[in-house]
C-alpha cells in the first residue's frame, strides 16, 4: 500500500515539474541562400528554382509558389553566368524542404574596376541593383558578391524599382556625392 501511494506522490509531483517547466517551441531555420543558377522549373504546385550553393558547390532546389515563379519567367535556362539570391525558410522545423521567402533575385555577377581618379567628398559606386525603394530613396546594389547600401533620390530609387519589377538587370555606377540639405547622394 504504501508502495502504491509514493508512486501516485511521485507521478503527481512529475506532473507538476513539467507543468512548471517552459519548453520553447522548435522554431523553423531561415537562411539567405545564393549560388550559380542552374533551372527555374515553373510548374504548378512544384514550382522550384535550383542552384550550385556558393559554399558546398552542391546542387539546392528553392520551391517557390506560382507567383513568385511568375515573376523569374524571363530567365530562359540557356543564358550562362546567371546567379540567384534570396532568403528561404524550412517547410517544417526538422525538414530539409526549403521555401522562398519573398522574391529571389536572379542577376548577372560582373568585375567592376575602380577608377584612377575620384574627387574629394565624392564616392564611387559600380554594382549591380537588386533592391530599390521608391519611397525612401535607398538602394541595394551589389559587388563582386557583397551587398553595399545607397540613398539616392526618390524618383532614382523609383526608376530602378520598376525596372527590378520587370525583372530587367540594372546597374549603377558613376561618382555620387552626398547633398546634405537633400540628405542623399546626387550623381555627378
Amino acid at each position: 500500500m504504501k508502495a502504491k501511494v509514493l508512486t501516485n506522490v511521485l507521478w503527481i509531483a512529475g506532473l507538476f515539474f513539467l507543468g512548471a517547466v517552459k519548453l520553447e517551441a522548435i522554431e523553423r531555420k531561415v537562411h539567405r541562400f545564393s549560388g550559380k543558377l542552374i533551372q527555374i522549373v515553373a510548374q504548378g504546385q512544384e514550382s522550384y528554382i535550383e542552384y550550385e550553393d556558393s559554399t558546398s558547390l552542391r546542387l539546392r532546389k528553392v520551391f517557390c509558389d506560382a507567383d513568385t515563379m511568375k515573376t523569374l519567367f524571363s530567365y530562359s535556362g540557356k543564358e550562362e553566368g546567371h546567379f540567384v539570391e534570396g532568403k528561404a525558410t524550412q517547410l517544417t522545423p526538422t525538414s530539409e524542404i526549403w521555401v522562398c521567402l519573398g522574391k529571389p533575385n536572379v542577376m548577372k555577377r560582373f568585375s567592376v574596376g575602380v577608377p584612377t581618379k575620384v574627387e574629394p567628398n565624392s564616392k564611387f559606386v559600380a554594382g549591380q541593383v537588386v533592391e530599390a525603394s521608391g519611397e525612401t530613396g535607398r538602394i541595394v546594389y551589389m559587388t563582386q558578391g557583397r551587398r553595399n547600401y545607397l540613398t539616392v533620390a526618390p524618383s532614382i530609387a523609383q526608376d530602378f524599382q520598376s525596372r527590378l519589377e520587370k525583372m530587367e538587370i540594372v546597374e549603377i555606377k558613376g561618382n555620387f556625392t552626398y547633398d546634405r540639405v537633400k540628405r542623399y547622394y546626387v550623381g555627378e
